[in-house]
């Protein structure tokens, strides 16, 4: 018997068995066996998988929006979630330090970045990292929670803020298309089998206050979500760009080494311009294919205007230029905030980013340097309506971008005044946000309705 099932298990293995018992193609019958056995077992345990993971997926939608909904909220806590990769930047941190300006409120930054959690928290920044049983408690007890990208509320973190109100400040500025609008979402939303796992996973939540920053993005995307209430109000950022102090937390999670040296050369006469273009294909280099570049030719045109150029590469980005070659070109870290450094800046070069339309705001010299215009636009990830209203002026290839740019650096260049408008959109925000949690700032409460209960 031993040494008949040492036969077999040689046979099974190397796929003799067949020849062993003298039939004739033994051997490849055997192996075509062999292998739709494993490509019925494979998809068994795909299935077996599959089955699991969904059974967990709604065991959490169950328990943790039940755990959401009765776990007592503190009337003053608010949650501010971070921005894609975790950073301390964009919208949410302005947000956030607006909110901090409150005595009277709790608030809480919670990022996915482990780094950049422990950086933030160290600065004196009130942060948790998710996910982690502190986030977890913080979400919980959060009577309301804001957002700033579609993908905020969903999972876990949604779940666990179901019984809070939901405030989503939407970004950008309508040029990119965006996942959320395509036409094939739009129509899965209208099957009963999407619309019941994007409900399980809360993809598409309802907002209790959904802010557009401009009545462009509203007309576009408005149907794109499912919300109560709705307002049209200017990107908090850009309140840095109008004049508002923030405190001493505004510098936090910059490139503080460029930042200096941005200073310094400012201080010292020197002009300044910014480079900052969009993402591309992900993975794949921008320049040199995508977006001819001559990083050495610039560098000589700067050093008869007694300029320097500042590269700061979307976060999705990967480039293998060493910017350290070039005296007259510096690179400000990708991830960071730029924010604070914007008013340093005497022009802009970007492509389709919606920095231009916050840079606008400054009043100074804007170039759309946009060489892969035509494939961009076939493609269709930009809308070329939408593009055609952006501010500056457009440049399809290199040589028209430098020669613009040395005209702008041959004038007087800008002196660095800011307007000062009498009120700032984060103000409005914060005054909606008390209007939410009913904690009415002053004495005498608003004249208005309750709000609504928080939506599941």
């Amino acid at each position: 018997m031993f040494k008949l099932f040492l036969l077999f298990y040689s046979g099974c293995v190397k796929g003799r068995v067949f020849r062993h018992l003298h039939l004739p193609g033994g051997e490849e019958k055997l192996l075509k066996l062999l292998e739709r056995i494993k490509k019925v077992l494979k998809k068994l345990l795909g299935k077996g998988r599959s089955a699991g993971i969904f059974l967990m997926r709604v065991l959490a939608y169950l328990c943790l929006s039940l755990l959401g909904k009765a776990c007592p909220r503190d009337k003053a806590g608010i949650a501010v979630l971070a921005p894609e990769h975790g950073s301390f930047a964009d919208n949410a941190k302005y947000i956030y330090l607006r909110l901090t300006e409150e005595e009277d409120l709790n608030v809480v930054y919670i990022t996915p970045n482990r780094d950049v959690f422990r950086e933030i928290k160290k600065e004196g920044v009130a942060a948790e990292y998710y996910p982690s049983l502190g986030a977890a408690m913080k979400l919980l007890r959060a009577k309301a929670v804001v957002g700033v990208m579609g993908k905020s509320f969903e999972g876990v973190r949604g779940h666990l803020t179901c019984g809070a109100y939901k405030v989503q400040l939407w970004h950008g500025d309508g040029v990119k298309k965006v996942q959320l609008g395509q036409p094939s979402n739009m129509k899965n939303r209208r099957r009963l089998k999407k619309r019941f796992l994007w409900g399980i996973d809360r993809r598409f939540p309802v907002y209790d206050l959904l802010y557009f920053p401009n009545r462009e993005q509203y007309a576009m995307r408005k149907d794109w979500f499912r919300y109560k209430g709705h307002a049209i109000n200017d990107m908090i950022r850009n309140d840095l760009l109008r004049g508002r102090q923030f405190g001493h937390l505004v510098d936090v999670y910059t490139d503080r080494r460029c930042l200096e040296q941005i200073k310094e050369l400012k201080d010292g006469g020197a002009k300044l311009v910014l480079y900052a273009p969009t993402r591309r294909r992900r993975d794949k280099p921008a320049f040199g294919s995508r977006i001819p570049f001559n990083f050495t030719r610039i560098n000589d045109m700067l050093k008869s205007h007694n300029s320097y150029l500042v590269v700061k590469l979307h976060p999705r980005m990967r480039e293998l230029v060493d910017f350290t070659l070039f005296d007259r070109i510096l690179e400000y870290d990708k991830l960071r905030d730029i924010y604070p450094a914007l008013k340093y800046f005497d022009c802009l070069i970007t492509d389709y980013s919606s920095i231009a339309n916050d840079y606008k705001i400054l009043k100074r010299p804007i170039i759309r340097y946009f060489p892969d215009y035509e494939w961009v636009i076939s493609s269709g990830m930009i809308s070329k309506e939408a593009y055609s209203k952006m501010p500056g002026t457009l440049c399809l290839n290199f040589e028209d971008m430098l020669n613009c740019l040395e005209n702008i650096l041959k004038g007087p260049g800008d002196d660095g005044a800011l307007g000062r408008p009498g009120n700032f959109s984060g103000d409005r925000l914060v005054e909606d946000i008390r209007q939410l949690l009913g904690r009415y700032k002053g004495e005498v409460e608003r004249v208005s309705s309750p709000p609504s209960p928080p939506s599941g």
